[in-house]
């Protein structure tokens, strides 16, 4: 023990586990509290002796409480890591959007569809607050007021208002920048199309939330058959401000804190035993994450071109649920490996002209995975927070044949379900949302390269939906992409369909459209199969 550590009354092995914790617990109290403890009170909580520890967390939990209260009486929330490193990404190229389009059989109320948004979607702060880097640190601020007119908008379709037509509004909106100096958000208004109906095309940007987040939220505000609102999430709270969540979660932090204390005060060893399961843990995260940034970049099968900001966006006819999940059942796979074999047989339709195949590695894709807790572990209501990893797939598009091509994905996604990729992707992205912000873009950028694109499967529900008295006939949504990225295909199920949203750097990978006729051929071809 050398003379500061006496000093301070700390043992070498307390004073190593409390500089672990403070690395890997750098923010252990909620969002909702904008408060930083200063460096020396850090110094001061971890290194007094162990009869005053006590008396020193209650006062702790006091003060973080009082600071909790005072922020959301002030409303302003600390960014997440990870928000901070989607809000980084804006520039250079097209900002991180998420985007989605509800198709309605008829045409809606626009006067009722903006008091159903304002009653249902600006109760969550995220809706009401603008980013700001004023303190050095990412926040979100509420605003006095916002403007509806602006967020909610009528926006013409060009005559016929057919599919090409929707097919270039919808690249053009997407192309276009949200306001920095309002929320980060927009919908528009689109009737007049061809089939009679009319469509909410939603923009949110994705440090607002993540897909799984967002998609439950628009839902949330969709009614059943019975006219009442759907609750799709555990509990009835809307996701609005909630103090007493805020409150529980600063108990649970400094309750955590005190047993680890207590613990180490009893038995001195377990420290030694923490520390070696935080070493190896950070030693395999390490591991993996330069495994991943040493990989060659995946371009063997798309344009060689340089990245562009120009985007093109194209979607699929629905596929009938029961047909994918009786291929399923024949297989034994899941909805989810049909649907990423499908993916991957129509991406072999559309590459078997350009390239030889059978020459090629697989095509390396990014499936982001939710690691939100399940079960009673879940926070009640809807919670706006990125919460997600993701795990690299490689899609074998060099095997012909579709039933050895499914088995094929099905084994691939069963061995990343056992990895701990995606929890390790988690911590990067935290680690980079935390870094400067030209490292943390440069980093995002060259781990683009290092794949073709980004696919996910979001399952939605089994039945129709109504929103401002018209019938939800299909739903969509589109990926964002970073830079670097050149596809991105979305998978949603709705009312026994599938449908799928293509996304694409027109530079890198033109033709979306094209993509998706492939895809729709492919699910043909797979019905009419005999499996051995």
């Amino acid at each position: 023990m050398d003379a500061a550590q006496r000093a301070r009354g700390c043992s070498p092995d307390l004073s190593l586990y409390c500089r672990a914790f403070i690395r890997i617990h750098p923010d252990p109290f909620p969002e909702s509290m904008f408060i930083d403890i200063p460096a020396p009170v850090q110094v001061s909580m971890f290194s007094c002796r162990t009869g005053f520890l006590r008396p020193f967390l209650s006062a702790l939990q006091t003060a973080c409480n009082s600071a909790n209260f005072y922020a959301m009486e002030n409303h302003i929330q600390r960014m997440s890591s990870i928000d901070n490193l989607l809000l980084a990404l804006n520039q250079p190229g097209p900002p991180p959007v998420i985007t989605g389009s509800f198709e309605f059989e008829g045409r809606l109320d626009l006067k009722r569809v903006s008091a159903l948004v304002e009653k249902q979607l600006l109760c969550h702060d995220r809706f009401s607050m603008l980013p700001s880097r004023k303190t050095g640190r990412g926040t979100w601020e509420c605003q006095p007021s916002v403007d509806l007119e602006y967020h909610l908008c009528r926006t013409p379709v060009p005559s016929p208002g057919g599919k090409e037509q929707l097919r270039n509004l919808f690249t053009e909106l997407s192309a276009a920048p949200l306001d920095p100096e309002r929320p980060l958000w927009r919908i528009h208004y689109i009737e007049n199309i061809r089939s009679g109906g009319s469509i909410l095309f939603f923009r949110i940007h994705h440090c607002v939330g993540d897909g799984m987040a967002l998609v439950n939220l628009l839902l949330s505000i969709t009614e059943n058959e019975s006219g009442t609102a759907e609750s799709r999430l555990h509990g009835k709270n809307p996701g609005g401000r909630n103090p007493a969540r805020g409150k529980r979660q600063c108990h649970k932090a400094c309750d955590f804190a005190k047993k680890k204390i207590n613990s180490i005060a009893r038995e001195p060893v377990h420290v030694r035993k923490c520390a070696g399961k935080m070493r190896t843990a950070l030693s395999e995260t390490a591991m993996t994450i330069a495994r991943v940034l040493m990989l060659p970049p995946d371009r063997q099968y798309f344009s060689a071109k340089p990245p562009g900001k120009q985007r093109e966006m194209a979607w699929s006819a629905p596929l009938p649920l029961d047909e994918i999940k009786k291929t399923g059942a024949r297989f034994n796979a899941t909805v989810n490996d049909v649907i990423v074999a499908l993916i991957t047989g129509g991406l072999r339709r559309h590459l078997r002209k350009r390239c030889d195949l059978e020459t090629l590695p697989p095509l390396r894709m990014a499936v982001p995975v939710n690691i939100r807790p399940t079960g009673t572990d879940r926070e009640p209501g809807i919670e706006l927070k990125n919460e997600f990893g993701f795990v690299l797939a490689p899609l074998p598009v060099a095997i012909k044949d579709p039933v050895r091509r499914i088995r094929r994905v099905h084994a691939i996604l069963e061995k990343l379900k056992q990895s701990s990729d995606a929890s390790v992707a988690w911590a990067g992205m935290n680690a980079l949302g935390a870094a400067p912000e030209e490292v943390a873009v440069k980093t995002a950028h060259l781990f683009a390269e290092k794949i073709t694109g980004i696919i996910s499967n979001v399952p939605g529900p089994d039945r129709p939906l109504y929103f401002a008295g018209g019938t939800l006939k299909n739903i969509l949504f589109w990926l964002p992409l970073i830079k670097g990225m050149g596809i991105g295909i979305s998978a949603f199920s709705y009312n026994n369909a599938v449908s799928l949203g293509i996304v694409t750097d027109a530079g890198m990978v033109p033709g979306p459209d094209a993509i998706a006729r492939h895809i729709e051929e492919e699910f043909n071809g797979i019905l009419g199969k005999e499996v051995d």
